[in-house]
C-alpha cells in the first residue's frame, strides 16, 4: 500500500503476512487457516477500505480467496467448479483500472469432449465471482504451458493473451483481436511480461529462455537473446516497472538484463 507503506507477504507455508516496509510489526495473518501454493497476493480498493486477493496454483479447492480484513479471514471465489473438479489457476492479473477486473488463466478437463483445455476467467466484483469467457483446446493449440496473460500493473491499459508464437489482445467479452506473431516459431512454456508498449515474450526450454521484444504493444517482434536460466513460474520472467529494458529471471537463481534481454548477468 503506497499511502500506508504497508507490505502483504505470502509464504511458502501458506501464511500471509502483514507489516510496515521499514520491517516493523510483522504478523501473521491468517494463523488459523492455510493458503497453499500462493502466485499472486494483491491489494484492491474497495470503497473506503481493502481488499486482499490470493491467488494459487494448488490443485482442487479454494483456488482464488479474498479478504476484507487483510488477511485475518478469508472467503472463496465462486465459479471455478470445472477447475476445481480437475486442475489448476496458473496466472492471476487484476487491471488496474477503476472496476479492477480480475483475470485468470487456468486448466481443467472438458468432460463433453473429454480433453484438457485451457480457460480465461473474468470477474468484475473483485473477486467474489468468476465467470468464463474463453476456452482453447489442447488439441488444436497444446497445452496451457503455451499461453500466458499480462497486463500493465501500474496503468490501465489492454490485457495481452500470448498463445504459442501470436500475440492478442484480450477483448473484455473474452474476443481475440490479433496483435502480431513472433518470428522463427519458438518453442517452449511460453511467458509473458513488459512495461507499458514494450513487450517480452519468454519461451522456456530446459535451462534456457529465449527473449523476443516488442516495442509497439506487439506489433513487431525481434529475437533478443537468451537467458541462461530456467523458471519456477509464470512470474519468474519479469520487466522492471521502472525501467522497460530491465528484465528479471531465474529459479535457484536470479539474472538481469539491462538491455532488453541481450546480455545476462548473475545476481546471485
Amino acid at each position: 500500500d503506497q499511502t500506508t507503506d504497508q507490505l502483504f507477504l505470502s509464504s511458502d507455508g501458506g501464511n500471509i503476512w502483514g507489516g510496515h516496509r521499514t520491517g516493523y510489526n510483522w504478523e501473521v495473518r491468517n494463523d488459523l487457516f492455510q493458503i497453499e501454493e500462493i502466485a499472486r497476493l494483491e491489494l484492491l480498493p474497495l470503497g473506503n477500505s481493502r481488499r486482499l486477493i490470493a491467488s494459487t496454483t494448488h490443485w482442487g479447492q479454494n483456488q482464488f480467496m479474498f479478504s476484507d480484513d487483510e488477511g485475518y479471514t478469508g472467503n472463496s471465489a465462486y465459479g471455478f467448479g470445472g477447475v476445481e473438479n480437475w486442475g489448476a489457476l496458473f496466472r492471476t492479473l487484476a487491471v488496474p483500472d477503476a472496476q479492477r477486473s480480475i483475470y485468470t488463466l487456468a486448466f481443467e478437463w472438458d468432460y463433453s469432449v473429454w480433453e484438457r483445455i485451457t480457460t480465461i476467467y473474468k470477474s468484475v466484483d473483485k473477486g467474489v465471482n468468476f465467470t468464463q469467457i474463453a476456452s482453447f483446446s489442447d488439441a488444436t493449440y497444446g497445452n496451457s504451458n503455451n499461453f500466458d496473460l499480462w497486463t500493465d500493473p501500474q496503468n490501465a491499459g489492454p490485457v495481452y493473451l500470448l498463445e504459442n508464437d501470436k500475440l492478442h489482445r484480450l477483448q473484455a467479452n473474452g474476443q481475440l483481436v490479433l496483435r502480431g506473431t513472433l518470428p522463427g516459431n519458438p518453442q517452449g512454456q511460453a511467458h509473458l511480461t513488459g512495461n507499458g508498449n514494450v513487450l517480452y515474450a519468454g519461451y522456456l526450454s530446459g535451462d534456457n529462455v529465449k527473449v523476443f521484444q516488442s516495442l509497439n504493444a506487439g506489433l513487431n517482434w525481434t529475437f533478443q537473446g537468451t537467458a541462461p536460466t530456467g523458471l519456477f513460474r509464470k512470474n519468474s520472467f519479469k520487466c522492471s516497472v521502472h525501467n522497460p529494458q530491465q528484465l528479471f529471471a531465474g529459479s535457484i537463481n536470479a539474472f538481469t538484463s539491462l538491455d532488453g534481454g541481450i546480455t545476462w548477468q548473475l545476481v546471485n
